[in-house]
């Protein structure tokens, strides 16, 4: 009987100790957030959005200076794409069928926000009991794509050879990157005189109605970072945190990434031209959390 309790107690012991090295919390805060580009069209813009984080912290300790921490979050990043320059577009005559390129200059401003289920993994160093620094690795799952805004056209378009000046007309952008179809048809809003035919005017675009082909979805679901930052410690448990979110693949389909240009020797005919761009996600992270 001694020798069992024996047994048990260290049993207990060496759970509790074992125990010791794990810890657990939580934390939520803001994501500064830009898609970055290695190219960009002239008259284009790539700009800051703000969005949010929160989740789980799971850390094992090493010693008790370092150890590795993973965690769990829900994040919100994307950017604004802003245009302001040349361009192309098609409106098709509700009388006789005709297509008009409208062509001239095109003004656009939106705003892209983009869902994740983040999971970065980081090894930490403490050089003094307030103050934790970090680095690693980040697995990003995209779960949702929108993205709002609006999009100005003015120009003119040319009907057998003779020219006619358009009235500026505006879109508002209501894009659901994962959900919207190349062919989805759009609520009639307001009607457009061009060159003598009533065009009627969408009340919003989608995020593939300007395309004719089928290119699959804009954003890739998987995303990859390297991840590093520092902590501070108010108390035992309580920090305040910054990090840098560097993303180095991808985050958009190539195949899908398009933007309407003029086909050469027509007058009606509008080509979506891919850009073949490395759109990366860049975050910088605002973080307040509790460990035990």
């Amino acid at each position: 009987m001694k020798q069992l309790f024996t047994l048990v107690t260290l049993l207990i012991f060496s759970l509790s100790m074992q125990a010791q090295e794990f810890g657990y919390g939580f934390k939520t805060g803001l994501n500064f957030n830009r898609i970055n580009s290695d190219s960009i069209r002239v008259g284009e813009e790539l700009a800051q959005n703000t969005g949010f984080h929160i989740g789980a912290i799971f850390a094992y300790k090493f010693t008790d200076l370092m150890g590795v921490r993973g965690e769990l979050l829900y994040s919100i990043r994307g950017g604004r794409i802003r245009y302001d320059g040349d361009g192309v577009f098609g409106l098709v005559s509700s009388t006789s069928g005709r297509l008009f390129r409208i062509d001239g200059s095109r003004s656009s401003s939106i705003r892209i926000t983009n869902s994740y289920i983040d999971i970065p993994v980081s090894f930490y160093y403490k050089p003094a009991s307030w103050v934790e620094l970090s680095a690693g690795v980040q697995a990003g799952f995209l779960i949702g794509s929108t993205a709002v805004g609006q999009i100005i056209v003015n120009g003119e378009t040319t009907v057998s050879g003779q020219t006619f000046d358009v009235n500026k007309f505006d879109f508002n952008v209501v894009y659901n990157y994962n959900k919207d179809k190349f062919n989805d048809t759009t609520i009639p809003a307001s009607n457009l005189e061009v060159a003598g035919e009533d065009v009627i005017l969408p009340g919003n675009l989608g995020a593939y109605s300007e395309f004719t082909e089928d290119y699959g979805k804009l954003y890739n679901t998987f995303d990859f970072s390297l991840i590093a930052g520092a902590s501070f410690f108010l108390n035992k448990g309580l920090f305040v945190g910054g990090r840098a979110n560097i993303g180095f693949v991808d985050v958009t389909n190539d195949e899908a990434d398009r933007v309407n240009v003029a086909q050469a020797g027509t007058t009606t005919g509008i080509v979506a031209e891919k850009q073949n761009h490395i759109d990366t996600n860049f975050a910088l992270q605002i973080s307040v959390g509790f460990v035990f």
